[in-house]
């Protein structure tokens, strides 16, 4: 005769809350590893896909301080979309405007980026009348 070890009713009332949360972790790890570099449900980046400031910033110094939106899908990679909900989203007015030229032509000027691109002195370069004034020419 097979003796089988009933457990008490009160047992599952302990065990439940454990696995609730045993449950509870593995979910968040599968759904946090998924997540890395994919689209969330509103089809936007999620985790570590989405685009970081520095990268728009660089685009935005490579070009003079002056970005279309085509010109940071070029330089990114990033689907047009994407990339011009990105600058409208660092849109202040004050570091990032939206101007439009006469042409139709959309562009997101980083001010800052170009007072800097103005100003060669800025990366420590000299301009030309700069370097003829310390030559004596």
């Amino acid at each position: 005769m097979v003796h089988v070890m009933q457990l008490p009713a009160d047992f599952a009332w302990i065990f439940l809350p454990f696995a609730v949360y045993v449950a509870a972790r593995i979910f968040r790890a599968i759904r946090d590893r998924s997540s890395a570099g994919h689209l969330d449900a509103g089809g936007e980046p999620s985790g570590s896909a989405r685009l970081s400031h520095s990268v728009l910033f660089r685009a935005a110094a490579a070009h003079g301080g002056r970005l279309t939106v085509s010109e940071l899908v070029v330089e990114t990679g990033m689907p047009p979309a994407r990339a011009e909900k990105a600058l409208r989203e660092i849109t202040d007015g004050l570091r990032v405007r939206m101007e439009i030229g006469d042409d139709g032509v959309v562009w997101y000027e980083f001010t800052e980026l170009l007072r800097s691109a103005e100003r060669p002195e800025a990366d420590g370069e000299q301009s030309s009348e700069n370097r003829e004034i310390q030559n004596g020419d």
